[in-house]
């Protein structure tokens, strides 16, 4: 790895030129380049912005988008994501929120490639707790409600159609106790399988990652 100061020349000593700089830019074998500040110990600490090279071996220029395929802006501790901060995946998807040590975790905002968002809590890099997802496809449907281990548990589930679900789900759709209740002003209460009403989308869907 080479540490380079603002004019970009080389310093072989890492441990000195930190100590000294205390900010400098990283290149890294693969091509990856991190610029930002490190602790005594040559970790990462404080605001800074990491960039994953797009290609093998090819060094990122910072202001050429097309040399890097993700991105890390934010904060850092020990080394880790760790803090308030943005990721941009290589699918497009963007993450804004908090972190720790290198998971998303705490509140955050989720954008799918699709334009699809989720906002809400995170734990270990998956949907855990209170949120809400809005489809980009059709601004009237959404779903607010609770998940766990990345599958949504209980939620309040709103159609285009003025529809609403309330209830319990399974394996991210309408599962088990719950009532649906109409734009035409009836309500059916009951125990309800998957197939009954149109197929939730896929809540559980991976999430990018690098």
């Amino acid at each position: 790895m080479q540490f380079l100061d603002k004019n970009g020349t080389e310093d072989g000593d890492e441990l000195a030129f930190v100590s000294r700089a205390g900010r400098a830019r990283a290149v890294y074998p693969s091509g990856d380049v991190y610029v930002g500040q490190f602790d005594a110990d040559g970790r990462k600490q404080g605001m800074s912005t990491y960039y994953w090279a797009a290609g093998a071996d090819e060094e990122v220029n910072v202001e050429d988008e097309s040399t890097y395929k993700a991105k890390y802006e934010g904060e850092y501790l020990d080394g880790k994501r760790h803090g308030s901060g943005t990721m941009v995946f290589p699918d497009g998807s963007v993450y804004e929120g908090d972190w720790a040590r290198d998971a998303r975790e705490g509140e955050g905002l989720y954008t799918y490639p699709s334009g699809d968002m989720y906002a809400g809590h995170w734990k270990s890099n998956l949907k855990h707790g209170e949120g809400t997802y809005l489809y980009e496809s059709n601004q009237d449907s959404h779903l607010r409600g609770t998940w766990k281990d990345g599958e949504v548990d209980a939620a309040e589930w709103v159609f285009n159609d003025g529809t609403i679900y309330r209830g319990d789900f399974s394996d991210s759709a309408p599962k088990g106790r719950g009532a649906y209740s109409y734009s035409n002003g009836n309500v059916q209460v009951g125990s309800f399988q998957p197939g009954n009403m149109p197929q939730v989308r896929p809540f559980s869907r991976k999430h990018a990652t690098v």
